[in-house]
């Protein structure tokens, strides 16, 4: 015989076992209750929640979303043939509906529950906060009690939503103390850093410094330190790392690599060397450098508030580098200065203190170097009662290199003309000298001239120099002087030749550096005063003149024609006049 089904159920009977549902309901409730206050976490409370709606109902299986921004993360499971990981969204009216079936399959929520088998879903608020979802498989009892059933969802779901957000907050207000307690450090390390920093003038220092502090505040054993020298990129500081020359190309390459939160891509071929991360050290005039990071000791990541703390900490470092290199040399501009004046001091007392005094002739001259110390010289020295020795020389080069020869020059033409060497002897002996003295590169031209008070006689020699102009009184006839040789310091053992001339009263001779003759006109790139300008300014002075007043004329004349701007060589003059 079949089985039969068994009698239905009277009224009685049925209110019984309602009446037995609710009160083991209760009881779970009451049970569920006190759980919040034993545990902490909002996973234990997740959990805990799973366990208080599965088991007084009888289901198999479970698992609690709990909202994170506009997805859901499944924090406990329960019964599930697989994990669910990840963060999912779901509809926004999924966690504001009453308790009912799961979310419609067409959103990725949906698709999870349907899959697992979940077909009832209970939203966890705290009034019009959302905080997350249970999710729940059928239950296991006979399929009466409904109404219970869902009001013990809806009380169970209500509680431990409250307590999960209470868990949630404090874990919020502990990552955020903690955050703060970071940046405190990390502000107190930044202030420490360039307190440090400022008081030292030692790169070295510095960038121990930054190591050092880096170092101890992201708990790292290892990091080094590398700028940008010149050329390449060296490391200048190594803590427990050995960089070559590969491993720096490899990091240099990262560094144009890091996005606006200091984030960079990974770095497999710097892991052997033990980094974890590689941060750029930026100067208003761009990349300078950059720092890598070995692995935290507690083995965690690095993360982006970490990379950004050591980025500040190295651009202040390089601040301090770069004000260290800026100190440095202003200290050897301010020797430089200092050496070049008295360099000029030097170079000054070199020229004639007094010029000679000779019957029958009036000797002005003055020099304007384009630098401090030039490389035009002139000289004149007195040989006896009645006879003198000048001499104009303009050097190759300017500076220091110019100056030095010069000296050298202006030196042996004083002795040789003291010596009483002939005007010829003296420009071979002088050409012998720059080309012992110097290499092909440097050379020097030179205008010689011996002028004797009892004939009037003026002897001349140039050596490359610029044509000497001698002006006559009488019908303002100008000659150009430049019979001689070869600059001086081009051939040893070159011959010179003189030219003789009579200083008549009236007559007058312009020795010049070519800084006179190559000046800009005011404006103009290629437009120099030229020969035939300097010609034009000297016929225009009053043969009357005195030789100061005319080289006074003369300067101003050449300061109008260039507005006034800076003599891009030196400028030196000499004027014998008949008296």
């Amino acid at each position: 015989m079949s089985a039969q089904p068994p009698p239905p159920e009277g009224p009685t009977a049925h209110a019984e076992k309602i009446a037995r549902l609710r009160s083991q309901l209760l009881e779970s409730l009451y049970e569920a209750c006190a759980v919040p206050a034993q545990v902490r976490t909002p996973l234990e409370l997740a959990d805990a929640l799973l366990l208080g709606a599965m088991g007084p109902l009888g289901i198999s299986r479970g698992a609690v979303f709990l909202r994170n921004g506009p997805r859901l993360r499944a924090q406990a499971q329960r019964g599930l043939s697989t994990q669910v990981t990840g963060s999912h969204s779901y509809y926004p009216g999924t966690l504001a509906r009453p308790p009912g079936p799961v979310p419609p399959a067409n959103c990725a929520l949906g698709n999870i529950l349907e899959a697992h088998r979940l077909v009832q879903s209970i939203p966890l608020r705290i009034g019009d906060r959302p905080v997350g979802l249970l999710a729940l498989g059928e239950s296991g009892h006979v399929d009466e009690g409904d109404g219970e059933k869902a009001r013990y969802l809806v009380a169970i779901a209500a509680i431990y939503a409250a307590a999960i957000s209470d868990a949630l907050d404090r874990e919020r207000l502990a990552s955020s103390n903690r955050t703060l307690e970071r940046r405190t450090r990390e502000l107190g390390t930044l202030f420490e850093i360039g307190r440090e920093l400022s008081s030292s003038l030692e790169e070295k220092r510095v960038l121990d410094v930054l190591a050092f502090s880096v170092m101890g505040n992201l708990g790292l054993p290892r990091a080094a330190v590398f700028l940008h020298d010149n050329t390449r990129y060296t490391p200048h500081i190594q803590k427990g790392l050995a960089f070559g020359e590969e491993a720096i190309a490899g990091t240099i390459e990262l560094l144009g690599e890091v996005d606006a939160d200091g984030n960079l891509p990974e770095a497999p071929e710097l892991l052997a060397f033990g980094v974890a991360g590689v941060v750029p050290m930026v100067a208003p005039s761009g990349l300078k450098g950059g720092m890598a990071l070995g692995e935290r000791l507690d083995g965690q990541p690095l993360l982006a508030t970490d990379l950004k703390f050591a980025a500040t900490a190295g651009n202040t470092a390089l601040s301090a580098v770069e004000n260290a290199r800026l100190f440095r040399l202003a200290i050897e501009k301010e020797r430089i200065e200092r050496e070049l004046s008295i360099a000029r001091e030097i170079q000054q007392q070199l020229c004639p203190h007094s010029l000679p005094d000779l019957p029958g002739l009036e000797i002005a001259a003055r020099t304007y170097p384009s630098r401090e110390i030039g490389g035009d010289l002139y000289e004149a020295v007195q040989v006896g009662d009645r006879e003198a020795v000048f001499a104009l020389a303009d050097v190759t080069g300017k500076g220091v290199p110019a100056a030095l020869l010069a000296a050298s020059i202006q030196s042996a033409i004083r002795t040789m003309a003291r010596a009483g060497l002939s005007l010829v002897d003296l420009a071979e002996r002088l050409n012998d000298l720059v080309c012992e003295q110097t290499d092909s590169r440097h050379f020097a031209s030179c205008f010689l001239a011996r002028y004797r008070a009892a004939d009037r006689q003026l002897i001349t020699c140039s050596a490359g120099h610029d044509p000497t102009l001698l002006f006559r009184k009488d019908g303002g006839e100008c000659t150009q002087l430049t019979t001689g040789g070869l600059i001086l310091g081009v051939i040893p053992g070159a011959s010179y030749e003189i030219e003789t001339h009579t200083l008549e009263p009236g007559d007058r001779l312009i020795a010049y550096s070519d800084g006179i003759t190559e000046s800009l006109r005011d404006g103009s790139d290629d437009q120099e005063l030229g020969l035939s300008g300097l010609t034009e300014i000297i016929r225009s002075i009053d043969p009357a003149e005195s030789g100061e007043r005319c080289l006074d004329l003369l300067t101003e004349a050449v300061n109008r024609f260039t507005g006034g701007s800076e003599a891009s060589d030196d400028r030196t003059l000499v004027l014998l006049s008949g008296q």
